[in-house]
């Protein structure tokens, strides 16, 4: 829930101006035009951008998904739930206290993790931003 569902990305080329079309979920297919910032969904397979410029060769940049750090934040109610559950099972069976302790950090942990997941906001897009360098195609 930190991160939020999309994540900006500054797109930018040389020379500028070139078309940017977004290939990714229910992102927009229109980016505008160099430069620019698209919004892409971070619970996407796969996002792609494709950039076009009349004379130029287009290009395409895929982008990869990987875990975002700012999911760590679901740890805090786990550890929270995991201490207040070592130490029920603790007052009834001192054996118990590993058990209590997964118990309620599963419980406080998996909730939001599950739906950072879900909505994207467990994972980040790399690269964070974008600059291409457009090259002229053959004159014929």
């Amino acid at each position: 829930m930190v991160n939020g569902r999309f994540q900006e990305v500054p797109v930018d080329s040389f020379p500028s101006g070139a078309q940017v079309e977004v290939l990714c979920g229910d992102a927009p297919v229109n980016g505008g035009t160099t430069p620019t910032v698209v919004k892409l969904p971070r619970a996407a397979d796969h996002c792609t951008i494709h950039l076009l410029k009349e004379c130029y060769t287009e290009r395409f940049v895929d982008f990869s998904r990987a875990p975002s750090n700012a999911s760590l934040v679901n740890a805090v109610p786990g550890v929270f739930f995991g201490v207040f559950g070592a130490l029920i099972a603790g007052v009834s069976d001192p054996d118990d206290v590993g058990t209590g302790w997964r118990i309620g950090y599963a419980l406080g942990h998996t909730p939001g993790q599950a739906i950072d997941e879900y909505t994207g906001g467990a994972y980040k897009l790399e690269p964070k931003k974008v600059f291409v360098v457009l090259t002229r195609e053959a004159q014929q």
